[in-house]
């Protein structure tokens, strides 16, 4: 009997002996739910509201405050959040993850995306929005058919004016030619805007 108590009490504080080093090497955490209260978007902090109604100010977004890492998410304001508390301690905080963020910015290398509400803005946006390939299309065909309009009334003004012979062409009978031959050209095509082609939602 003694020989097996003492054989329960090795494996205990063998079980021990390894759990504390298990804790040596494994830095635990404090993992908790709570709702984004306020941000900071200068220092790349949060305020978090944590069960309770406590307030934990000066959450960073990543690792570290004003971190400028590759991706960071704002969150919304009142969207829930799951915040962590590293090696135990309280003052070692960072968020982890949120059900809902309002921007996005993300850069890799000397490229960047920000993405805000309905918007994306790469590398800064400075060529402006994405052409609207549809409009764009639509555009040149318009401008095609009238040039292929012109084409065939100047051919239909040539053809008339060498029907007449060697009969001298009066500025009346000209200029009914004239007005047969480009009637079908006469409105003028609309100016194109830049507004006109250009997806704002999506610059580069």
């Amino acid at each position: 009997m003694n020989n097996i108590q003492e054989t329960s009490n090795d494996e205990q504080k063998l079980s021990d002996a390894l759990s504390l080093l298990l804790k040596f090497w494994i830095k635990p955490c404090i993992v908790s739910e709570g709702t984004i209260k306020a941000i900071d978007e200068d220092k790349l902090t949060c305020d978090v509201e944590y069960e309770g109604g406590s307030i934990y100010s000066n959450v960073p977004l990543e690792t570290e405050i004003n971190s400028k890492a590759s991706v960071i998410g704002i969150p919304k304001v009142g969207t829930s959040c799951v915040m962590t508390f590293r090696d135990h301690t309280f003052q070692s905080r960072q968020l982890l993850k949120c059900h809902e963020y309002e921007k996005y910015y993300i850069k890799i290398g000397n490229a960047t995306l920000d993405i805000l509400d309905d918007k994306f803005t790469f590398n800064g946006g400075e060529n402006h929005g994405l052409v609207k390939i549809l409009a764009l299309v639509s555009n040149i065909q318009t401008r095609e058919t009238r040039i292929n309009a012109i084409v065939s009334s100047l051919t239909s003004l040539a053809s008339a004016c060498t029907s007449a012979g060697g009969t001298p062409l009066t500025g009346t009978v000209l200029g009914g030619l004239i007005t047969t031959a480009i009637s079908s050209i006469i409105t003028p095509i609309p100016a194109t805007a830049q507004s006109d082609l250009e997806n704002t939602n999506i610059l580069h």
